[in-house]
């Protein structure tokens, strides 16, 4: 068992090709792109590599949306499940990460 200070480790690559994310993430983003979806998301302008939706499939939402809420996602069809602010904040504070 790994003590609570130990760094995550980066385990995944992120869809940007450049980092990984760290393990025990269920948000599949590198930092920095973590950075960048919440921007998007909080502006309401999609970025060059995130698109924003709201769905009524529940297999594309995540665990806090409903139909409502607005929705990032790097795929471009749709087929993943998107993240909402509060599942970007919360994988940010579990990284130790402090976003404005």
């Amino acid at each position: 068992m790994k003590p609570a200070d130990t760094p995550k480790l980066p385990v995944g690559d992120c869809s940007c090709g450049q980092r990984k994310y760290p393990e025990d993430s269920w948000v599949w983003l590198c930092d920095p792109c973590l950075a960048e979806a919440l921007k998007a998301l909080r502006s309401g302008e999609e970025s060059g590599r995130f698109q924003l939706f709201s769905s009524e499939d529940e297999e594309l939402l995540c665990r806090h949306a409903d139909e409502d809420t607005l929705l990032i996602t790097d795929d471009p069809d749709h087929e993943d499940e998107g993240y909402c602010e509060q599942c970007l904040l919360e994988s940010a504070e579990q990284r130790g990460l402090t976003l404005n």
